[in-house]
């Protein structure tokens, strides 16, 4: 009871996969942090937590992310990984950054959304569906998964003389979530890429229990003119599932609103 659903299929994903030579979880969202006990007792691979802090402005917030990107490095290596040379991993980094570019805008007619909320599951690739089944589109992927989570670009500058230092700038300073304090961040880079989008209507997915997202709804609802609904998801789904009758009739109301 009061398990985020994500978490619960991250930690039964992550115990019964045969192939991972480790597991990596974060702070940065509480429910992953607490399941990351069980999977450590569970999983019989080894396990890694990542402290991210959520303050991002002081220096000391910095600093600390920085070391928790060496001591990831660092278990990396004692896995049998090796340290990149400072003009490996700035190729590698620039090879990335290029691969970010972000979709092409999309050329189908209708209600443009953007999604936002949580990590994605089964459960968005049925809301992408039923969305394009009744004449919309989704041009803006804001969940934790899609483009918000994407670093800024490199300092080049910076990277010539230290890619590691470039690389902690560009992740810990410029990737916005809701945890982040203050999240003021957040807000900029959606007014930002909701204009530029031409959005009509945003949908937050959130998971039941995941309080920093629900706690978000009514925020988003004063701060953006634009037509925002709110919906729960109770589970991850799997392949093939549908959307469930409420959640169906809720999106075609909304659609038909903005049409």
């Amino acid at each position: 009871m009061g398990l985020c659903p994500y978490a619960g299929a991250f930690a039964r994903e992550a115990c019964a996969s045969g192939d991972a030579s480790a597991i990596i979880v974060t702070t940065l969202c509480d429910q992953m942090r607490r399941i990351s006990e069980v999977i450590g007792e569970t999983a019989g691979v080894p396990l890694f937590l990542m402290n991210v802090p959520s303050t991002w402005e002081q220096e000391g917030a910095r600093a600390l992310y920085r070391v928790e990107l060496a001591r990831l490095g660092a278990f990396l290596e004692d896995l049998g990984g090796r340290a990149p040379s400072q003009k490996a991993l700035a190729e590698v980094m620039i090879q990335y950054e290029k691969g970010r570019a972000g979709p092409s805008p999309s050329p189908r007619q209708g209600v443009r959304l953007a999604i936002t909320g949580g990590p994605a599951s089964h459960f968005h690739r049925s809301f992408y569906h039923y969305v394009e089944g009744k004449g919309g589109t989704v041009v803006l992927d804001a969940t934790d998964s899609g483009e918000r989570s994407f670093p800024g670009p490199y300092d080049r500058s910076l990277l010539e003389r230290s890619p590691f230092e470039a690389m902690a700038d560009a992740y810990f300073g410029t990737i916005t979530h809701p945890a982040r304090r203050p999240n003021r961040e957040l807000y900029r880079w959606l007014e930002r890429e909701l204009h530029r989008r031409a959005v009509e209507g945003i949908v937050l997915l959130r998971y039941l229990w995941c309080d920093l997202w629900h706690a978000e709804a009514a925020v988003m609802r004063e701060r953006f003119s634009v037509p925002l609904l709110d919906i729960d998801i109770e589970g991850c789904g799997s392949p093939g599932d549908v959307l469930d009758a409420r959640t169906s009739q809720r999106l075609c109301a909304f659609l038909e609103m903005l049409k």
